[in-house]
């Protein structure tokens, strides 16, 4: 994989780089100590990863993946733990608190490699569930076995998804990370009960209350918690096509 280091500091990029040098899967292509340098140098070299410092002069490392539009995997290397559920939002492989041990970052590259594996075998191996069964998630110290039946949708967050569901036990609305792609989830799950409406997200259309024609050809559904969302126009002739009689 091609990757970029982007760190302030020296010394951390030397040390990063150093320990790099160990993984020969990782070929390091280029390197930048302040935001607006990387945002040039990554639109250059088009990286499949970037090794990210967050607290950077002029712009936070969250800052300069709002501005780039390419599909890359980051590791974000940082000295603060308080902004790890953040990062989730981005397409995280792994959260590296400073200084970075060799152990910490062989974990990240196993974990790069695993998702590549899980990309290219993808639903060969585990069978697509039916709606009467339930999914094992763990939040922490609370665990749940969740119903299909009883998930709203999930929602895309980089490499992790956010599940939201009735949780029986509370009587309420519940939402948890779960560390799988959307891409990994839509594969195990019954298309006749899971829509992907739009890249961001899969429903659950028993929980569909209205559907109305919306811009650019697509459509907006109203799910029966409130929330509304919308169907892409790539996905509103598939959505069409599958739940017209």
């Amino acid at each position: 994989m091609k990757a970029l280091i982007i760190e302030d500091s020296e010394l951390a990029r030397r040390d990063l780089r150093a320990m790099l040098a160990e993984h020969p899967a990782i070929e390091i292509i280029g390197e930048a100590s302040h935001p607006d340098e990387a945002e040039i140098l990554i639109n250059k070299t088009q990286p499949d990863l970037l090794f990210l410092d967050i607290h950077m002069p002029g712009r936070s490392g969250f800052e300069l993946l709002e501005c780039i539009n390419q599909h890359i995997k980051v590791v974000f290397t940082t000295a603060y733990m308080d902004l790890a559920i953040r990062s989730f939002e981005y397409n995280t492989v792994d959260y590296l608190v400073k200084p970075i041990s060799p152990k910490k970052l062989a974990r990240a590259v196993r974990r790069l490699r695993c998702d590549e594996s899980d990309d290219n075998t993808l639903g060969n191996e585990e069978k697509i569930l039916s709606i009467n069964e339930s999914i094992f998630a763990r939040d922490g110290d609370d665990c749940y076995l969740i119903p299909l039946s009883n998930i709203e949708r999930f929602d895309s967050h980089g490499n992790y998804s956010r599940i939201y569901f009735f949780d029986e036990q509370s009587q309420s609305q519940q939402s948890i990370f779960l560390y799988k792609s959307l891409t990994r989830i839509e594969a195990r799950l019954p298309n006749k009960h899971f829509f992907r409406n739009n890249r961001q997200q899969i429903i659950n259309v028993s929980k569909v209350c209205s559907v109305n024609v919306w811009i650019n050809a697509g459509l907006k559904i109203s799910l029966k918690s409130g929330i509304e969302t919308e169907v892409s126009r790539r996905n509103t002739a598939r959505f069409k096509k599958l739940f017209s009689i």
